[in-house]
């Protein structure tokens, strides 16, 4: 076994030991220790400041990304519109969905439902959108340049 107060760097250390006693107990209620197990353990005495700053964005680089499903995005953007727009993009989801609740709904609840229709436009635009944002993601992970990830897609 190696002398714990020994190490390598200048740095001051504190030498943390542990002893591990391994006992049987016996029959007649004695206890015989079989082995015992010392560990000692290097640490810095002072342990640098950890900043609590932390980047919001990833670049993530060389294909560690799995490739994102055109159909699948196709299929959530016609049956949820913007919603199913969240899988491919989420800022152009916000959009969407702000537009349709700061234009559109106000719009349809003035003129007695007529304003409805225009929700087709953003079903349409949330097809579009899903489609193309998607291809430029599968673009930029397949090409090998960085992908700046700041969502869960």
């Amino acid at each position: 076994m190696s002398n714990p107060d020994s190490t390598n760097s200048d740095e001051p250390v504190e030498i943390v030991a542990e002893e591990i006693v391994i006992e049987e107990f016996l029959e007649d209620g004695t206890r015989e220790v079989i082995a015992v197990q010392e560990t000692y353990v290097a640490a810095p005495a002072e342990v640098p400041p950890v900043f609590a700053a932390a980047p919001t964005t990833v670049v993530v680089m060389n294909n560690t990304l799995p490739l994102k499903s055109v159909p699948a995005s196709v299929i959530l953007a016609i049956f949820f519109g913007p919603l199913g727009l969240l899988y491919a993009s989420v800022k152009w989801a916000l959009i969407l969905l702000a537009i349709n609740v700061v234009i559109i709904l106000p719009l349809a609840l003035l003129t007695l439902g007529l304003g409805l229709f225009l929700y087709v436009f953003t079903g349409i635009a949330a097809i579009v959108l899903s489609v193309t944002e998607v291809n430029k993601y599968n673009l930029a992970i397949t090409s090998g340049s960085s992908v700046s990830v700041s969502h869960s897609g």
